[in-house]
C-alpha cells in the first residue's frame, strides 16, 4: 500500500498540509515534479497529490496520523533528486515507513 503511493509520487510529482510546522504532500509532490522537470505534467502532479490525500485519509481513519507525518517529514528531509528521478530515501526512512505500515 505505501509502495503504491510512493511509486505514484516518485514518478509524478501539491495542497495538503499535514502539520503547521512539518512537511506537506505539496512539498513532496512539488519536489518530485521539479526533479522530473518538463516530463512532469499537471495531471501527474495532481495524481501525486491524490495519492497522498488517500494515504492521509487512511492514516486518519486508522489513528496513524503521527506515523504518517513521520514518513512525510522523513521524505521531505532525506529524499534526493538525481538524474531527473526523485529518490524517497527508503533506506533512510525505512523505520518511519515500517512504523506507518505496521500501524495501518
Amino acid at each position: 500500500m505505501l509502495e503504491r503511493w510512493m511509486t505514484a509520487a516518485a514518478s509524478a510529482a501539491a495542497l495538503l498540509v499535514l502539520t503547521a510546522c512539518g512537511a506537506s504532500a505539496e512539498d513532496i509532490c512539488d519536489a518530485a515534479c521539479d526533479c522530473a522537470g518538463d516530463s512532469c505534467s499537471d495531471a501527474e502532479h495532481a495524481d501525486c497529490l491524490e495519492e497522498f490525500e488517500e494515504e492521509e485519509a487512511q492514516a486518519e481513519e486508522t489513528g496513524c496520523t503521527d506515523e504518517y507525518e513521520e514518513v512525510i517529514d522523513c521524505y521531505d528531509e532525506k529524499a534526493t533528486c538525481k538524474d531527473g528521478r526523485y529518490d524517497f530515501a527508503d533506506d533512510a526512512c525505512g523505520e518511519a515507513v515500517d512504523a506507518y505500515d505496521n500501524c495501518t
